[in-house]
């Protein structure tokens, strides 16, 4: 297989860093489709397409550029397809969005325009491979999340006494042992019901930025997760709650635990919060 080099060098070594973390990829949570992946972990949706060339045109250079061209055009539209499956929450997908009218096609796809070529391989039987990538961050949630989530100035609650430790840096949700599906948009309750986190706890301008959570293999890649790291309040998910299949239920103990001082609820505001799926 021969490969094109790409305008950008440093596009390239943004694309190996962001898809090959010095952690490991196995710590990835990355959902694979057969025309590309999702990876939870760095937000980043990946999808491919071939190209065939003419056949028998007699100029190769032209069988090539309509090999290529063909490729880019699949890949981009196997692209769209993936990140209208990607979950907002338990009960709709960015598709079910479009549909309904709350996001416009046109602002939809303005937003995929910030997707990128990372990879452009030539065949010996004359096809071409072609593999794009989008970050689904900034422009793509400022989109996508719901109105609920607004800007949060600060957390108005008193903090209890923390003796001598020091706070935690984030909250880790360890789901290893029951089914998950990632969402943008997920929500944390307690046995009660009660939200422990979710749209009302998340400041806009840090899920726009950052997105509410990461999902992670693995708890050990949880706590060293750099959204939480180094001192991560980790609790353990009971099951998936009855609002669907993204939200998570936690004991009523480690909800009031989390709920117990404002710089928790500061975290919560930050969005540092990191999900470990099996």
């Amino acid at each position: 297989m021969n490969k094109v080099n790409l305008y950008f060098a440093p596009l390239l070594l943004l694309v190996l860093f962001v898809l090959c973390p010095a952690s490991s990829a196995a710590d990835n949570y990355v959902q694979s489709f057969p025309k590309g992946l999702i990876d939870w972990t760095n937000g980043v949706v990946e999808a491919f397409g071939v190209g065939m060339p003419l056949q028998n045109s007699g100029n190769a250079a032209k069988e090539r550029a309509v090999a290529k061209r063909n490729a880019l055009a699949l890949a981009r539209k196997n692209l769209v397809d993936l990140v209208e499956g990607i979950r907002i929450d338990s009960k709709c997908t960015v598709k079910d969005l479009i549909q309904k009218g709350s996001v416009s096609v046109k602002s939809f796809r303005k937003a995929l325009l910030n997707s990128q070529l990372v990879d452009l391989s030539y065949r010996r039987d004359g096809s071409v491979k072609a593999t794009v990538a989008f970050w689904f961050s900034g422009s793509f949630f400022e989109l996508l999340l719901p109105k609920s989530i607004v800007v949060i100035e600060n957390v108005k609650q008193p903090n209890k006494l923390l003796g001598k430790k020091k706070p935690f840096t984030g909250v880790v949700v360890d789901c290893r042992g029951f089914k998950v599906e990632p969402s943008l948009v997920p929500k944390v309750v307690d046995e009660d019901g009660g939200v422990v986190y979710g749209p009302a706890y998340a400041s806009r301008d840090c899920a726009v930025k950052h997105g509410m959570v990461v999902y992670v293999r693995g708890i050990s890649a949880g706590r060293k997760n750099p959204r939480v790291s180094p001192r991560p309040l980790c609790v353990k998910g009971i099951r998936t709650a009855k609002s669907g299949v993204s939200d998570i239920v936690i004991s009523n103990a480690d909800g009031a635990w989390i709920r117990s001082t404002a710089s928790n609820l500061e975290l919560m505001k930050k969005c540092k919060v990191v999900i470990v799926l099996d």
